[in-house]
């Protein structure tokens, strides 16, 4: 529910958000001294009814358009709106896996001292630890809301897993954006 003079004077849901629309609306609201209230108990339950991988990418891969859209309108705000969502994908996403792969290609391809491989062997394994690192985190972070240990595991790793659909949704929006092309819905119920 609205004020409806608060949601008149931020202008309503921005018409151009695919996804994120409700979070981005949100923030204009608290930027203008609305503030937002919510029950202690659920209200609703949101059903995304997906029942394959497919379609658990494609809505990740609208997640991280939605993270980079809202950044790129509120990217000269104090709040940085989405800062910390897009760089994480981007590093998980896009950086880290090509570094990974241009280190592993570059001992495939090239003769190096036995120091240079030890150092190479030791980043990768680093790169690769932050992704444990990150699954770590997540599992702690669920622990206290009551998920059994399974669930906590599959969500840990589907959270690391979805660092690259939401990459290449972020990718994706600044494609469009750079070609002056208008951003259409991502579905994926249908796919």
């Amino acid at each position: 529910m609205y004020r409806i003079n608060r949601l008149v004077a931020v202008g309503g849901f921005n018409e151009s958000m695919i996804a994120g629309e409700e979070a981005e609306l949100c923030l204009r609201l608290r930027s203008e001294g609305g503030s937002i209230a919510r029950l202690d108990r659920p209200m609703t339950l949101h059903d995304a009814n997906m029942h394959r991988l497919s379609q658990w990418w494609l809505r990740s891969v609208r997640c991280g358009h939605a993270y980079a859209q809202g950044f790129d309108l509120h990217s000269r705000d104090k709040a940085r709106y989405k800062k910390r969502q897009l760089l994480s994908s981007l590093a998980y996403g896009v950086a880290f896996p090509a570094l990974f792969v241009l280190m592993a290609v570059m001992l495939i391809t090239m003769s190096l001292p036995a120091t240079s491989v030890i150092f190479i062997y030791t980043a990768m394994l680093f790169l690769l630890s932050l992704y444990i690192r990150m699954i770590q985190k997540t599992v702690k972070s669920r622990r206290s809301l009551g998920n059994t240990s399974s669930e906590i595991s599959l969500y840990a790793w589907f959270i690391a897993l979805g660092k690259f659909p939401e990459a290449q949704g972020i990718c994706k929006y600044y494609f469009n954006k750079l070609s002056g092309k208008t951003s259409k819905i991502i579905e994926y119920r249908n796919s």
